[in-house]
């Protein structure tokens, strides 16, 4: 196997009857296989999959466990060389993966996302991340693109992979521990992996050559409440600080220009996310350490590889990789 295809699936029967048929074309006689995780799905997707696609290998849990571990799951059942982690809402073009292998003959390469297209956003492409830290947060910048005037036609540095199409070197990943789970059920799982990645001195790059489209129909706002959403996402946000930031000037600022200021402005959704934080805080502590023996390349570094919108004069894409 040359590639190792995995998707999480929770009731997602509609998006894998719109999505697969065209996935399946685009690497027919390929040696690539496809590992559909399910997370105790109520719709028809077992009965679908098992009756028209008998050779995608089905990984049935019996209820929901989240994107990270579905896909830390995936990964371990997986026998190529590389990952790919496939939202089950996204429509692939023709050929989509080719481009995206070339760069792993380079050692240095971890992680390949392709244009990842979002058609209700105006085509925005969601995959060219990057982000400053302002405020005492780091504030993840996903519409940097729509203020170039030209789009990139060579591979550029970013941030980090976008889970929703993401190919990785599975012998990385699994140096990594692949997805953190603290991160359950979603959000920030993906930054917080290509973050740790980079700072062993790992590339995350973007590859315009291939192309894939979000369509932005996935399951959790079907699943979850807005708030709830809400909350996840926040306290993943002060895990992710507390995990993986070790500049003493960047963690005093997110102490006196974030936290603080949160904890004294009465904010429920808010209190509620830090108190949820602090409940894993020793989980969070132990993983902090174990990061702390990986300093190849400092947060700073890390955040300004991909500011390129903060940029005058040189276009992102031509700077060397």
């Amino acid at each position: 196997m040359n590639i190792s295809i995995i998707i999480p699936n929770f009731n997602g029967f509609q998006h894998l009857k719109n999505n697969l048929p065209g996935l399946i074309n685009a690497i027919a006689h390929q040696a690539i296989e496809v590992i559909i995780v399910d997370n105790g799905s109520k719709d028809q997707s077992i009965d679908y999959l098992k009756n028209t696609y008998p050779q995608i290998l089905i990984i049935r849990i019996p209820s929901p466990i989240g994107f990270s571990r579905s896909c830390n799951i995936g990964a371990k059942k997986a026998r190529s060389l590389l990952l790919l982690f496939l939202n089950n809402d996204v429509a692939v073009s023709n050929n989509f993966f080719i481009p995206l292998i070339k760069h792993f003959d380079d050692d240095k390469v971890f992680a390949v996302t392709p244009s990842i297209i979002v058609p209700r956003m105006g085509n925005l492409n969601e995959a060219l991340t990057s982000a400053t830290f302002k405020g005492g947060a780091i504030n993840v910048d996903f519409y940097a693109s729509r203020r170039w005037k030209k789009q990139p036609d060579a591979a550029l540095p970013i941030l980090f992979g976008c889970g929703a199409a993401l190919m990785v070197d599975k012998e990385k990943f699994s140096q990594l521990g692949g997805f953190d789970e603290l991160y359950s059920p979603f959000y920030c799982e993906d930054l917080d992996l290509s973050y740790r990645a980079q700072r062993r001195g790992w590339k995350v790059l973007c590859e315009p050559k291939s192309i894939v489209y979000h369509l932005k129909e996935g399951t959790i706002a079907s699943e979850f409440k807005h708030r709830s959403i809400a909350i996840i996402r926040r306290k993943n946000q002060y895990i992710f600080i507390w995990k993986n930031i070790f500049d003493i000037k960047l963690l005093l600022s997110h102490f006196f220009e974030l936290l603080l200021v949160k904890i004294l402005i009465p904010n429920i959704t808010e209190w509620i996310a830090i108190g949820q934080a602090l409940a894993q805080l020793p989980a969070i502590l132990i993983k902090r350490q174990e990061e702390s023996h990986f300093n190849a390349v400092k947060d700073r570094a890390i955040l300004d590889s991909s500011a390129y919108f903060l940029e005058e004069g040189e276009a992102p894409w031509q700077k060397h990789i």
